[in-house]
């Protein structure tokens, strides 16, 4: 099954060229959350990341913090 794209969101939301990493890190993050054409990161993308103190998960949330995604377990970190 192909991931659909958000096609109107790609029109909107072209990457300029040339760009910098902190323009890709924002554009990848950004399409992480509007568009489901592509699930893979990067190498560069997910080091600046993790550079930032942040995580993606498994359903492509990027997150700061230690412990579980707190979009997909939202009770995961104790203490919340």
């Amino acid at each position: 099954m192909k991931n659909k794209i958000n096609k109107a969101w790609h029109e909107k939301h072209k990457l300029a060229m040339p760009s910098t990493l902190e323009q890709r890190v924002k554009w990848h993050e950004a399409h992480l959350k509007h568009c489901g054409c592509r699930k893979d990161l990067p190498p560069t993308i997910l080091a600046a990341l993790k550079e930032q103190g942040k995580k993606v998960c498994s359903r492509n949330h990027v997150y700061k913090g230690a412990g579980p995604c707190p979009i997909c377990w939202p009770g995961g970190k104790k203490g919340s």
